[in-house]
């Protein structure tokens, strides 16, 4: 992963264009969080008790039937996206086609942290504190203590995805109908077949050596996981093959093993028939197509071996899924975005109440550290890149002309 500090929209340029700007998206944070995460995920820290997130399906419904009646049939149809909009917690990640757009929301909002009163002097009333004078020295440790706290990092983030990393399951989604994806596919042949269509015909258009490259990872994973979870796979056979694949060179691989052996263990068997049939089976080395037959089919065992026997650790897959609905907002064509869908796993043990959230990381290719942010904003609004043009509502235009040079006489 490639890392670049930016101070200026000049620097920033020049990395775009080292880096061919059109092969990318971008998503700009003021703050970086601990990664890429949905709206729904944000409150998750992987904690026992203290930790929750967003019991989505519930908001969504409940959302769903207080607006229903003023919905158009396209709000109704891409309803995850209205959520979206209208700022209910859901698994979507706001992305761009536009570097500038990133820019702008990896800069606008970066702030310093803002205290109450009660943070430093607990419920005591100002003039008790002001008679008081030994709760001054309280007061100082306070402010100390709580300047010394990271709550805002002293740079803004843009991610920078390669496209080639995108599949679109816009269609698959709108027929989940708020359904999880990670969850469906478990259950569900048919989901699995059309998620497999999908996979099948973006690899075609991938250079070999990179899907060969994307297996390797999703095959490491599900050992890792295997692994560190006790269990067994299939066969011993099947463990000796894999592992034997992840030692040779990516030019040495021809997956043969794996896939005989696979279709004798495989938990699915009629599933795994679909997947490949007996000309693919006698293949000596698999081409793109069958490798997103492998792919998936090791997808959806590490999703199974996750679900019997949970544990802390995301899903790491190369693949991006994306939600492009048509653009039902203005502010979707303001920012020339789209939605990266981001699925996982939620499990519960129903016995210890102990719970388990597995989503799927969003890894990105270049990440650039943005400095200067309040003489980068300045530079943009000479762009005419401001709240204005970024939002395209009345308000924000307004906000924007407000927050513009020349507006105050002197008296």
């Amino acid at each position: 992963m490639k890392k670049y500090k930016i101070d200026s929209i000049s620097k920033y340029l020049k990395v775009l264009e080292e880096n061919n700007i059109s092969n990318y998206i971008y998503r700009g944070q003021n703050e970086p969080y601990f990664s890429i995460e949905a709206s729904g995920f944000r409150p998750y820290m992987g904690g026992w008790n203290s930790d929750m997130i967003y019991d989505m399906p519930y908001v969504h419904t409940a959302f769903h039937d207080r607006v229903i009646g003023q919905l158009s049939s396209d709000e109704k149809k891409y309803f995850l996206a209205f959520c979206q909009h209208h700022g209910i917690p859901t698994n979507l990640v706001d992305v761009s086609y536009s570097p500038l757009v990133a820019l702008f929301f990896a800069c606008d909002g970066k702030g310093e942290r803002k205290f109450t009163l009660s943070e430093f002097i607990g419920d005591k009333s100002i003039d008790d504190f002001e008679k008081d004078t030994s709760y001054h020295s309280i007061f100082i440790h306070n402010l100390i203590n709580q300047a010394k706290k990271p709550f805002y990092s002293p740079f803004g983030q843009i991610y920078m995805l390669n496209k080639e990393r995108l599949v679109n399951i816009t269609d698959i989604i709108v027929e989940l109908n708020d359904k999880n994806l990670f969850e469906e596919l478990l259950v569900d042949e048919m989901l699995i077949l059309k998620i497999f269509a999908v996979i099948k015909e973006h690899f075609k258009t991938i250079k070999s050596t990179t899907i060969n490259n994307w297996l390797r990872n999703i095959l490491t994973q599900y050992l890792e996981i295997c692994e560190q979870q006790g269990m067994g796979l299939f066969s011993d056979e099947l463990y000796g093959s894999i592992k034997s694949i992840l030692l040779k060179g990516l030019n040495d691989i021809t997956y043969e093993d794996i896939v005989e052996i696979l279709g004798e263990s495989y938990s699915k068997a009629e599933l795994f028939q679909k997947f490949f049939n007996d000309e693919q089976l006698e293949k000596e080395k698999l081409d793109n197509t069958d490798i997103a037959s492998l792919y998936t089919a090791i997808l959806i065992e590490t999703l199974d071996a996750l679900k019997n026997a949970p544990m802390k650790t995301n899903i790491e897959l190369d693949i991006l899924f994306t939600y492009q609905p048509p653009q039902l907002f203005k502010r979707i064509s303001s920012q020339q975005s789209f939605f990266i869908y981001q699925p996982y796993l939620y499990t519960n043990d129903g016995v210890y109440d102990y719970c388990e959230l597995n989503i799927q990381s969003i890894t990105p290719d270049i990440i650039l550290e943005i400095d200067n942010y309040s003489n980068i904003l300045k530079e943009l609004n000479l762009l005419g890149i401001d709240n204005g043009t970024i939002y395209g509502d009345i308000d924000n235009i307004a906000k924007s002309v407000l927050s513009s040079y020349g507006k105050l006489l002197k008296v």
